[in-house]
């Protein structure tokens, strides 16, 4: 292994060390291909899996919202501060209406 691979790796792993033991301010929330979304520590997505990728930046988000409290983000949240990222597939499906 490489001394750039090892640093590269050796600051992942810091910075999800980091991103479980402090409290986190601001998520990057990026849009992926199938319906992914997904939060990010990273500002630039770079941790984010290739399986959705490419993958494009929507806006930077603050935490301190209620849905991260205690709605919706609260799971990914948790996620974030486990591996420094949170992917959702967000499926719609039309079909005729219901009365």
């Amino acid at each position: 292994m490489s001394i750039a691979v090892r640093a590269i790796l050796a600051a992942s792993l810091f910075s999800l060390t980091a991103a479980s033991a402090r409290q986190i301010d601001t998520l990057y929330m990026f849009s992926g291909t199938g319906g992914a979304m997904a939060y990010s520590i990273d500002q630039t997505g770079a941790n984010l899996p290739q399986r959705y990728a490419p993958w494009k930046f929507v806006k930077a988000v603050a935490t301190s919202g209620w849905t991260f409290k205690g709605g919706a983000d609260k799971r990914s949240l948790r996620e974030v501060k486990k591996h420094g990222y949170s992917v959702s597939i967000i499926e719609v499906t039309i079909g005729p209406e219901r009365d």
